[in-house]
């Protein structure tokens, strides 16, 4: 997945071949330095999950727990695209990559532009899909709670195209100076862990609110949730723990 993303905006051959090799460093990395954790965290989760005791503020807890192992994986990301980018900072090259980030950007913008009513039944889709992998299958109810939770925080296709395009001329910017490699790691740890730095003047807090709605989404489902769903999600996720300890041990 990262190598179909990336390779698009990567203009030589060099390029492509030295952003393959870090990221089989990153995924070698994953094995050791976040499956284990990960696998861990899950199992916190699981048991509150199974026997119905994992209300708002216990979640909230939980999500905390969560914010050193993200840190590490954007920090060892950002470690990696450093490397890269740092190599392809030419003007042609900086001139392709913006040129594959307007191509994006249209694609986008053609769903984006679509009615609103199409994009919210495709994103409570999405999400129910998501959560039905795990939980088994929702109920009505459960789809129009999904729907009503997706609803305010549906994006506004010209505030995305604003930021979008201010995060694009932060990053460019910084490219086209050529900064020290540590410096460019900064910044991309920075991009991924506070998007709202990166957003249009006065949007940044819409971007929070953007973040803080996934997460009361996730208790207003969880709270749906029948006893059987909870103890179907408590078991997958113990499942999935052991697939990743497995993982990263091999």
């Amino acid at each position: 997945l990262m190598e179909k993303q990336v390779d698009p905006y990567l203009s030589d051959s060099a390029s492509k071949r030295l952003a393959a090799k870090e990221i089989d460093r990153f995924k070698l990395w994953l094995k050791r330095g976040v499956m284990p954790d990960a696998a861990a965290a899950l199992e916190r989760v699981a048991r509150p999950l199974a026997v119905g005791t994992l209300d708002r503020k216990k979640l909230a807890a939980w999500y905390v727990t969560l914010r050193p192992l993200w840190t590490r994986a954007a920090r060892r990301f950002s470690e990696g695209a450093a490397i890269v980018l740092s190599q392809h900072s030419s003007p042609a090259q900086l001139a392709h990559m913006r040129k594959v980030m307007v191509k994006r950007d249209l694609e986008r913008l053609k769903k984006l532009r679509r009615p609103r009513k199409v994009r919210l039944r495709e994103r409570t889709k999405r999400t129910v899909k998501a959560f039905e992998r795990f939980s088994g299958s929702f109920h009505p109810r459960q789809w129009r709670l999904v729907w009503l939770q997706h609803e305010p925080l549906l994006e506004d296709w010209r505030r995305w195209l604003k930021d979008r395009e201010h995060r694009r001329a932060a990053l460019l910017a910084r490219l086209s100076r050529r900064p020290p490699r540590h410096e460019l790691a900064r910044l991309i740890q920075r991009m991924m862990q506070r998007p709202e730095d990166f957003a249009a003047p006065g949007q940044a807090a819409s971007v929070r609110r953007r973040m803080a709605g996934f997460r009361s989404m996730l208790y207003a489902v969880i709270a749906s949730m029948t006893a059987k769903q909870r103890a179907t999600l408590a078991v997958r996720l113990l499942s999935l723990a052991g697939q990743l300890r497995s993982l990263a041990t091999s």
